[in-house]
């Protein structure tokens, strides 16, 4: 057998015929019209190229490199044997210098036409080596000019010209594009608007807004931006709060009904929020207060035997925290943040130590029911409801309740919310001892305000009472326990009443 019959010839051939079944496995479609095949010059004669990586001369071919165009010459692509390097046929050689870039295809050479008529000054030149390789190459931010230079015909994609900002500043006029045509809100990038994001972001933490509002406010403005509004004009996005329509979840598509008026004042009070955090100037002709004054609704106030069937219900830990919030009237970020350190099983008494919207620490006096179940509950974690997530736990709330409805037929209990616990024993505080600014203490409120909602909330006049009476202190306690109020005392036996 002689040298030309097994040589690398034919595993050269072998190698490209493998290429090109890899691109068809690839799905690189090949197109059936006739391409310009590469002349005998460019493909022979191998002892021509070497590796310019290593120098060596040992190559195999691998593949053809065809232009994106149906149109032009096929470029024969090359192995070396010795370091694995890839490259192109031919060598592009780039004489900064003298401003010179010769090209293997005369015929196809359109580099002397671009670059000839650009000015560039360099101190040195480089030549025969892969300018990805080259000490100029120092930043990877690609300017105007780079650009340029990079989307050369026959230039190979893996070299590119790199230039310096300071090397490049003779060429502003050539390359700058013109902004004469382009509105400001049309240069404004997404980016840019994201930046502003970041910092609202950082400078609210450090503010101490809580992560949940933060969150709340971002989403909010970012859904601003989804409907098309500018963060950076104000007048724009007063127009996008007043005329932005609901979403239907189910649907996925924009109903033909305007946001509430409360929706509106979060909104505008986020993008407030914004504006003053970044130095943004509202408009004296603009104001966001505009949905601020809006009539305060009457909350909805279940049973107690409503919660008590809810709770008899739903799973151990979820049945805790709902009496929990029955007792003490907490929010719910109150109540998820309870600590075991924060329970005094032997005096029954639990401290909330992170309160919200500025209220003070609060202690509340529990039942020994509620200190029996809280101490039923896995000691897993330091937190008392573990480290999942409030959102997750509030949708198992959700399947629960609904699940009890369906059973009891009872549509009331699908009211039964985790705040509207809240507002039943702000009701049941003011019932009880008529003092408005005790319930305002025991709620957290910063502002009497938000309190006198639960003076004229429920008219208890004409309601039943269970009434029971007590002649030593051992009956007294066990009605006290119960939840009966004492009344008053005739003949030396005490009388208790209790709603029911």
């Amino acid at each position: 057998m002689t040298r030309g019959e097994s040589g690398f010839h034919n595993r050269q051939d072998s190698h490209t015929r493998q290429s090109d079944l890899n691109n068809r496995k690839l799905g690189r479609v090949q197109s059936h019209q006739p391409r310009k095949q590469p002349s005998n010059n460019t493909l022979s004669n191998t002892t021509r190229n070497q590796c310019p990586e290593c120098g060596s001369m040992k190559l195999w071919r691998d593949g053809l490199r065809y232009p994106r165009s149906n149109e032009g010459i096929a470029t024969q692509r090359w192995l070396c044997r010795g370091c694995g390097y890839r490259f192109s046929q031919f060598k592009i050689k780039v004489n900064v210098g003298s401003q010179i870039i010769e090209s293997p295809y005369p015929q196809n050479d359109l580099t002397h036409d671009v670059v000839s008529k650009l000015s560039l000054a360099f101190k040195e030149s480089v030549n025969d080596i892969p300018l990805s390789r080259s000490k100029y190459v120092t930043s990877h931010e690609r300017t105007a000019v780079e650009q340029g230079l990079n989307i050369l015909r026959d230039y190979n994609s893996t070299c590119r010209v790199r230039v310096s900002e300071g090397e490049a500043k003779n060429l502003a006029k050539v390359v700058e594009p013109s902004k004469s045509g382009l509105s400001a809100a049309a240069t404004r990038t997404k980016a840019d608007v994201n930046g502003y994001l970041v910092i609202f972001a950082a400078k609210s933490e450090l503010a101490g807004l809580k992560g949940r509002t933060i969150e709340c406010r971002l989403n909010t403005l970012k859904l601003l931006m989804k409907r098309g509004a500018d963060l950076l004009d104000p007048e724009n996005v007063f127009k996008a709060i007043d005329h932005s329509k609901r979403f239907d979840h189910k649907t996925r598509t924009i109903l033909d009904q305007e946001w509430s008026d409360g929706s509106k004042n979060n909104t505008a009070q986020a993008y407030k929020s914004f504006c003053n955090i970044n130095d943004i100037n509202i408009p004296k002709h603009i104001n966001f207060d505009k949905w601020s004054r809006q009539p305060q609704k009457i909350p909805w106030i279940p049973l107690e035997s409503e919660i008590d069937q809810l709770i008899a219900g739903c799973s151990r830990k979820v049945a805790t925290f709902v009496q929990l919030l029955k007792e003490t009237g907490v929010r719910c970020g109150e109540a998820w943040r309870l600590k075991w350190t924060d329970i005094d099983s032997e005096h029954g008494i639990i401290t909330f130590n992170f309160p919200e919207k500025g209220s003070n620490p609060r202690q509340f006096k529990v039942s020994q029911k509620l200190i029996a179940m809280l101490n039923s509950l896995p000691k897993a974690s330091q937190k008392v409801w573990g480290d999942i997530q409030l959102n997750q736990f509030r949708k198992n709330f959700m399947y629960q309740r609904k699940r009890i409805t369906n059973k009891l037929k009872n549509p009331r209990i699908d009211r039964i919310t985790l705040h509207t616990l809240r507002h039943f024993y702000g009701t049941m505080e003011y019932h009880k001892t008529k003092d408005i600014l005790h319930v305002q203490e025991r709620l957290g409120h910063r502002s009497i305000t938000s309190t006198l909602i639960y003076t004229h909330l429920v008219n208890f006049e004409g309601d039943d009472y269970h009434v029971k009476t007590a002649k030593s202190l051992k009956e007294d306690e066990e009605l006290l326990k119960a939840g009966f109020e004492y009344v008053t005392e005739r003949d030396g036996v005490k009388i208790y009443r209790k709603r029911k």
